[in-house]
């Protein structure tokens, strides 16, 4: 008895009201209260979904008519991933795509104690200054859980190949800017080559 009062005693209650409080309510003015925090609940999360579905629609915007320092594809071939301090495992071949002042995500198969037999899957988010492609493994990571991709407008446009060797990733990463006066043919249809 005494270990139930005290969880009914430590338990949270909507709308923030606190256990005091919540004993002098009426039955009916605490379904209420649960009525309340689930409208709440139901509003918050329907905003939430509204921001996703325009951050993606913005993001296939931007891929179906990039502009210059908009885009950039990368591809890892041979690399390494932490998934753990000091253990570095290989990694399954990946690619990205990251979009200027947008977080997008790819997912990483990495081979745990290097066994091909026991892989593991990482979703990684991809942030994208202009010059700086950040991979990490949460999406609001501190410097130690990402990996650093830095190079000039100019160098993602020639396509870039860049040493990572720091963070959460060891290896070379090659990166294209795609952009409307980069990857079109003369006929006008799409023609996007990355060199790998």
């Amino acid at each position: 008895m005494v270990s139930s009062l005290l969880i009914a005693s430590c338990s949270t209650h909507p709308l923030g009201i606190s256990d005091e409080t919540w004993q002098a309510m009426t039955p009916e003015q605490q379904a209420q209260a649960y009525q309340k925090q689930a409208d709440i609940n139901a509003k918050q999360q329907a905003q939430e979904l509204a921001y996703k579905q325009q951050q993606e629609q913005e993001i296939a915007n931007i891929k179906a008519n990039p502009k210059y320092g908009q885009y950039i594809q990368c591809v890892i071939r041979k690399g390494k991933y932490q998934a753990f301090i000091n253990n570095w495992d290989d990694i399954q071949a990946f690619s990205f795509d990251a979009i200027k002042g947008k977080t997008t995500t790819a997912n990483l198969t990495y081979y745990q104690n290097n066994n091909k037999f026991f892989n593991e899957n990482q979703q990684l988010y991809i942030s994208f200054t202009g010059t700086q492609i950040k991979i990490c493994k949460d999406q609001n990571a501190f410097s130690d859980d990402c990996s650093v991709i830095t190079a000039t407008m100019p160098q993602y446009a020639k396509g870039a190949r860049i040493k990572i060797d720091s963070g959460i990733l060891k290896g070379t990463a090659r990166c294209d800017m795609v952009y409307d006066g980069n990857n079109r043919s003369k006929n006008g249809n799409a023609n996007i080559i990355i060199n790998v």
